[in-house]
């Protein structure tokens, strides 16, 4: 619900030095991707700089993360005095969240899921030695559906969960920096309002030395996307897509089920895309004739000039 513009090359240097130089920005990444084992953790990098502007009359967001593991740390810079705050909920950080990225025990030689403590060390990345820590116990299958949904369930019952504020009322150049797995939501701008709420929206995401050399193919290092925000539909396409693939296994095809079941939605949407493709078609010829005549109607006037 917030329009976005992306910070041109000059000015995204200045901010980047500006944040760069921020020494509760260094404490606060030292803090969440420093600590544990033998973190190689050595610095981070500015990205996804960009504005959001909301409109007034525009609601507030879905609750959502803006990932699904702890990639990076998200941050908000407020752009103008006494705008309305994020809205956030309560944290878990004892929560397990699923970070979809295998790794080798260098005791058991198991591949197993990553957890987010470890992954936030970047052993996955460098040559630091990671033990799954139950090597003489049943492996744990790779479900990341099944970690989603107990990192992030909340979603699907509870549309008001980001029910406090981050911090004070805002003057401008007062910020957040939070975690991506915080469940969070834009308060949007109430229809009263004469501005919009501009905000500068950024993610640090973490350096680490120590690097080793992967196998061709492999991702080095998940990074945030914004069109991977977490949400209760992001939730249910996934357990979805989980449930299917279980059936398929077992020589069952819950497509067609699930064809049957939103079959008379499909049918309407159709009839809609077809309507819509026709009076597409339809607008494309009138434009024709309507620029045949324009041109026609041009002609005509150079005639008269010439007459006169």
């Amino acid at each position: 619900n917030a329009l976005q513009a992306i910070v041109s090359k000059d000015l995204a240097e200045k901010v980047s030095l500006a944040l760069m130089g921020s020494d509760k920005i260094h404490d606060s990444m030292k803090h969440v991707f420093g600590k544990g084992g033998e973190s190689s953790y050595e610095g981070f990098v500015v990205e996804s700089l960009k504005l959001l502007a909301t409109p007034p009359g525009s609601p507030p967001q879905l609750p959502h993360a803006d990932d699904h593991c702890t990639s990076c740390l998200v941050g908000i810079v407020h752009l103008k005095d006494d705008q309305l705050r994020t809205r956030i909920a309560k944290y878990n950080n004892k929560q397990d969240y699923p970070t979809g990225i295998t790794s080798t025990c260098d005791n058991c030689q198991r591949d197993e899921q990553l957890p987010d403590a470890d992954y936030k060390r970047g052993v996955h990345l460098t040559t630091e030695k990671w033990y799954c820590g139950h090597c003489n116990k049943p492996a744990r299958p790779y479900d990341f559906e099944k970690k989603l949904t107990l990192a992030f369930g909340e979603l699907l019952e509870n549309p008001d969960i980001a029910d406090a504020h981050a911090g004070e009322c805002p003057k401008a150049n007062d910020g957040i920096l939070a975690l991506p797995t915080m469940i969070h939501c834009g308060p949007g701008n109430p229809s009263a309002s004469t501005e919009h709420r501009i905000v500068l929206f950024f993610t640090v995401r973490p350096l680490y030395k120590n690097t080793k050399q992967l196998t061709a193919g492999v991702k080095k290092q998940h990074k945030y996307n914004e069109d991977l925000q977490i949400h209760a539909p992001c939730i249910l396409y996934h357990q979805f897509q989980k449930t299917l693939r279980i059936y398929e296994h077992a020589g069952c095809n819950l497509r067609n089920y699930s064809s049957f079941i939103v079959g008379a939605n499909a049918a309407d949407l159709t009839r809609l895309k077809t309507d819509l493709a026709r009076a597409r078609t339809t607008i494309a010829s009138q434009e024709k004739k309507i620029e045949k005549l324009m041109l026609r109607l041009g002609e005509g006037d150079k005639d008269t000039s010439s007459e006169k």
